[in-house]
């Protein structure tokens, strides 16, 4: 992930969050990131930065990641509103809980993954043109 397109996108969140808020004594919004010190995190912090310019308290929570995350914001007992998720985690988690379809709206996408492809140094794949070989 790009971390100063994702904090720039972060900051549309924010305003949008922003426009739709009553300042005076809002909940903190809860923010459910990733790990400490990660990208999804450092965005959550930002977050909370931007949203702080608007007398709007958020927290920030770490977590494993975007399964977690997800849990987090269906379990009712959470106080987490905002989660951060891959799409395809988001695919997979809907897959196991489709009643979750229904319990959340998407707000945007923050920037694109970047995802290796790792193979073990003793296969026979040494490059893409192997994969496509193989199939």
């Amino acid at each position: 992930m790009n971390l100063k397109s994702g904090l720039s996108h972060a900051l549309l969140l924010a305003a949008g969050l922003c426009a739709g808020l009553v300042q005076a004594a809002d909940p903190p919004i809860v923010v459910s990131t990733g790990k400490s010190g990660g990208g999804y995190n450092t965005i959550g912090e930002r977050l909370k930065t931007v949203m702080a310019e608007q007398d709007q308290p958020v927290q920030v929570l770490t977590s494993a990641g975007s399964l977690e995350n997800l849990n987090r914001l269906d379990d009712p007992e959470s106080p987490v509103s905002v989660g951060l998720t891959q799409a395809d985690a988001l695919k997979y988690y809907l897959k196991d809980h489709p009643e979750f379809a229904d319990k959340f709206i998407s707000l945007g996408e923050i920037g694109k993954e970047c995802v290796f492809i790792v193979t073990g140094k003793n296969s026979d794949i040494r490059d893409d043109g192997d994969l496509q070989k193989a199939g």
